[in-house]
């Protein structure tokens, strides 16, 4: 048995650096020992987002989540299922940590389920926050992160790399029907999912999100060195704003999402300065 939980707990961390690099890497700034908890909440969270992703409509989607809302029950029972990301779960975490924090991610996630286009940046923001801090609260409580003022600023860190993100897939979403931005921008601008929001007006709302985005690092300060495993998703934030920067914030422009070979040293220099 404890074969087969090491092996998933590999295949996990595998397939986190392969879905996540950013979160992964940063993971790498945690002490050893809690690496592999952070990974499996990290692989957890991918599962819950496909879990919707996935589904054709919403009633398999709420399925799907009451499968892993199952299956923390049967961790807590001591009776895990064969499932990589479940046992990995199950291999690295305490017991409460299986419970209040991962429960709270599925129902974040739950309430993505036809969940109207966010009408604004406040529900921009709150629409990410709901699933980037829930993931980002129960990592800090995996690595024992208890100072409010270090755990806030993690979560903003968290959210704003997420606002970023949730801009860069713009494009992924808009191919399949589904508006990620705020509406009320993209209507100023007469811009509309069904037509390919072609036109320059995506700029202009890619350039009001990326300002929202920096707002969000303003309170990303703080987060400590225990914080950083959370926290240093700021660097990554950063550098991705100013990339879409360079192309007018537009999210359709390809050049942003290439592979950031500088990254990783970026992290380790700022790393070693947060004490």
């Amino acid at each position: 048995m404890t074969m087969y939980v090491s092996s998933a707990a590999e295949r996990v961390r595998a397939a986190v650096r392969a879905q996540d690099p950013a979160r992964y890497h940063c993971a790498l700034f945690a002490p050893a020992p809690a690496r592999a908890g952070l990974f499996a909440m990290i692989a957890f969270h991918h599962e819950l987002a496909n879990a919707l992703s996935r589904a054709s409509e919403p009633m398999l989607a709420r399925i799907r989540l009451t499968w892993w809302r199952e299956a923390l029950d049967e961790i807590a029972e001591g009776r895990p299922r064969r499932h990589d990301v479940v046992e990995a779960l199950a291999a690295s975490l305490d017991g409460p940590l299986i419970d209040a924090p991962l429960r709270a991610m599925i129902d974040a996630r739950e309430a993505e389920i036809e969940a109207p286009p966010p009408a604004d940046l406040a529900a921009y923001r709150a629409g990410v926050a709901a699933t980037a801090e829930t993931l980002a609260a129960a990592m800090l409580d995996h690595l024992r992160v208890t100072d409010p003022v270090a755990r806030a600023a993690a979560c903003r860190a968290a959210t704003a790399f997420g606002m970023v993100g949730r801009l860069g897939a713009f494009a992924h979403h808009a191919a399949r029907g589904e508006n990620v931005l705020p509406a009320n921008l993209l209507a100023a601008e007469g811009l509309a999912v069904a037509d390919g929001c072609k036109g320059p007006g995506l700029s202009a709302v890619g350039r009001a999100v990326l300002d929202a985005a920096e707002a969000e690092l303003t309170a990303a300060e703080g987060y400590g060195r225990a914080g950083r495993p959370v926290g240093l998703l700021a660097v990554l934030a950063a550098r991705d704003i100013k990339r879409l920067r360079a192309v007018a914030g537009d999210p359709l422009d390809p050049r942003p999402h290439a592979p950031d070979p500088w990254a990783i040293w970026t992290l380790s220099w700022r790393a070693w300065r947060v004490r």
